[in-house]
């Protein structure tokens, strides 16, 4: 059965802010946001740069043996990520 007697109520105001907590809320979003991104592109572009400042020095089985650590961490972590999104979580 549907109700059709319900009125909200006349005194509402969401969504009515200034435009001063609008622009509040935007810059909280992107400063939230920005902090996200930065928390996790800054640690790659930091171990990206030093591995390119060491590349020239390695040998061959040095940076096979680095190739296979990254791809075995990225690996883990791409796991980990996928199995705590799932519902059943173990």
């Amino acid at each position: 059965m549907i109700r059709t007697d319900f009125e909200p109520a006349a005194d509402q105001t969401f969504g009515a802010g200034s435009p001063f907590e609008i622009v509040l809320n935007y810059v909280w979003a992107i400063l939230i946001f920005g902090i996200f991104f930065a928390a996790i592109i800054v640690p790659i572009v930091w171990i990206l740069s030093n591995l390119k400042d060491r590349w020239n020095d390695l040998t061959k089985k040095q940076r096979i043996k680095t190739i296979a650590t990254y791809a075995a961490v990225v690996a883990a972590l791409a796991l980990i990520t996928w199995r705590s999104a799932m519902p059943s979580n173990f």
